[in-house]
């Protein structure tokens, strides 16, 4: 009985042993993945900042975006900040619906910049909620961006300044109901 408890007892050891040796592995491979998760957030946060941040700016100059990172309920969650000046901002109670709408596209532009979708994005109306004077801004760093990310973006519109910084435009005209005439304008 004694030699029997005694392999059992080197048995159980050595199980001990590997199972420590698996729980230390582990621990070591989670701070690792940490490590990994806060360099890749870095990057990520440098990416989104600098498009979201060139969009806002251009239009609005006086208000910028923050992305920070928290941990809750043991996982990292994203919060985005918006300011005007050095007050925190909430963009959906801000300034009617423009801030809004150019910080929806600016975030789109961001997201789509990190993805590996297709080179083609449809913006319906993008200038639609702003004011005429802040239209020619952000069509023109819709224009910019496009270029800089090597990205087509489509965008139906009555504005003249989306019209004007248009690569190819379009005139959509209705013959009858329910018939339309597409015709080529330009080709700048």
């Amino acid at each position: 009985k004694q030699s029997v408890l005694q392999k059992q007892l080197e048995q159980f050891v050595s199980t001990r042993e590997t199972l420590e040796n698996r729980a230390k592995a582990i621990q070591e491979a989670q701070l690792y993945i940490q490590k990994v998760a806060v360099e890749t957030q870095a990057k990520v946060v440098v990416k989104i900042e600098a498009i979201v941040n060139k969009v806002i700016q251009t239009v609005f100059p006086d208000y910028s975006f923050e992305l920070k990172y928290e941990i809750k309920r043991g996982k990292s969650e994203a919060q985005l900040k918006f300011y005007k000046g050095q007050n925190e901002i909430d963009v959906l109670e801000s300034d009617g619906g423009g801030t809004c709408m150019v910080v929806a596209v600016a975030l789109r532009l961001a997201i789509w910049s990190l993805s590996s979708t297709a080179d083609v994005m449809l913006l319906d109306e993008p200038d639609a909620a702003l004011s005429t004077d802040l239209r020619p801004r952000f069509s023109e760093v819709l224009h910019e961006l496009s270029n800089k990310l090597n990205l087509q973006i489509i965008a139906p519109s009555h504005s003249t300044s989306t019209q004007e910084i248009a690569d190819k435009l379009f005139v959509v005209t209705s013959k009858q109901e329910g018939q339309w005439k597409v015709a080529k304008v330009s080709d700048q």
